[in-house]
């Protein structure tokens, strides 16, 4: 599976990055394990990060029917997608065109994203804290998870106790 999302109740974000050859059934399959996450909250923020993804076979069809049926986030919740290639940034805006909502926004590049959405990249960083390369990892060990422990350990180790 190619799209992995990690759930920050403590910070109210999704943290959702594409990798690699992405279909809509893996984007399908990630929204319904944000959903089943118990911590998740339709009104948390996303950043959606399209940049590792080396193909996306998305068709406006799908993503309709994504936004109807599977997409878990609210009408209200901030949305940053990260959209750097005319491909991906495409695919970004045709979304945000079917969700018709001004909390949904697409970027070129991450700082734009983060800075919209009033988080930092470090901030990011400690959610994603212990992810590794999925593209080759059974599709099991794609449940999102809470982020929260892994984010105080790495706080621990590195003397920090905020995001810095």
């Amino acid at each position: 599976m190619c799209v992995t999302s990690f759930v920050d109740p403590s910070d109210r974000i999704v943290v959702t990055l594409f990798s690699g050859s992405v279909t809509i059934d893996e984007v399908k399959s990630s929204c319904k394990g944000i959903k089943a996450n118990p911590k998740f909250e339709p009104d948390f923020r996303q950043f959606i990060d399209l940049s590792k993804a080396s193909e996306l076979h998305l068709h406006y069809q799908d993503l309709n029917q994504l936004a109807e049926v599977s997409d878990p986030f609210s009408g209200d919740a901030k949305r940053a997608l990260v959209g750097p290639t005319a491909l991906s940034f495409g695919i970004g805006r045709m979304y945000e065109i079917i969700v018709n909502s001004p909390s949904f926004q697409v970027f070129r590049s991450q700082m734009e994203a983060l800075t919209w959405l009033g988080t930092s990249e470090s901030a990011i960083r400690d959610t994603t804290v212990g992810l590794r390369d999925t593209t080759n990892v059974a599709p099991d060990a794609h449940a999102p998870s809470d982020s929260t422990p892994r984010r105080r350990a790495a706080q621990g180790r590195s003397g920090r106790g905020g995001y810095g």
